[in-house]
């Protein structure tokens, strides 16, 4: 059995946890453990439920059910992706490879089948929940300390981009083709097609839907290893644009 996290006190009352599923048992079930475990929590049968709530409330982790009536959770998944501080775990009795892979490119951090073991989901939101603490803190101390250049560095023989202040993280080929298109423009902004057609060369389906997801999880990602927001800006309908001061090295 999958080891139930300890929460310490402070961090279970800040923690605000939306479980969006259509079937009321499980819902109460899972909405009474999370509590239980010193977390606010709060159930919605459907999408239009948590939009509601969601408006006037601040959530951290969004426990989502995919076959939910009217709008539905993959939906939901694409609206949420574009917050940065919203995790999202998608738990969903659709078991195969290829709903798993759309869960994830809609924007959930994890994917869980049911039924659900409690002990996991609640394994899986303290660990988004830490990913996600870690992003902040680094964030704030940045702030505090003392300035440093804005300079992003991204070294074309092992794929690593270094933020301002020395993190890095490893990228993968579409992340890097994409950063390495931006930065070598400078502050230039460069057209869409040219972009997209860098990161996705050939005749790819769906070429502009999946650089949205690919620039989308890549802010995400920035953020919670990085702690700091990608400098990268979406011109509506004429391109992107690296934002920062930006160099190519070789590794």
């Amino acid at each position: 059995m999958t080891p139930t996290p300890s929460l310490s006190q402070s961090a279970a009352i800040s923690a605000r946890i939306a479980v969006v599923e259509d079937d009321c048992d499980l819902r109460e079930l899972t909405v009474e453990f999370l509590q239980d475990k010193g977390y606010v929590a709060w159930g919605f049968e459907s999408a239009e439920a948590f939009y509601r709530h969601a408006a006037t409330n601040q959530v951290d982790v969004v426990v989502l059910d995919v076959g939910l009536p009217g709008e539905d959770g993959l939906s939901v998944a694409r609206h949420l992706r574009t917050l940065p501080d919203v995790r999202i775990i998608i738990v969903s009795a659709r078991v195969s490879e290829s709903d798993r892979r759309a869960g994830l490119l809609a924007g959930a951090e994890r994917y869980l089948i049911k039924p659900i073991i409690l002990d996991e989901l609640a394994f899986s939101i303290e660990a988004e929940l830490a990913c996600a603490t870690v992003g902040r803190s680094k964030t704030a101390k940045a702030a505090v300390t003392a300035p440093t250049p804005e300079l992003w560095l991204l070294e074309r023989g092992n794929w690593r981009l270094t933020a301002p202040g020395g993190a890095s993280m490893i990228l993968s080929s579409r992340e890097f083709a994409l950063l390495h298109c931006l930065m070598a423009a400078g502050t230039k902004t460069i057209a869409q097609d040219t972009v997209v057609g860098s990161v996705y060369p050939g005749r790819v389906p769906s070429r502009h839907e999946r650089m949205d997801v690919l620039l989308s999880r890549l802010r995400k990602k920035c953020l919670c290893r990085l702690g700091l927001a990608l400098p990268v800006k979406t011109v509506h309908l004429v391109g992107y644009v690296f934002t920062a001061t930006a160099q190519l090295e070789q590794a």
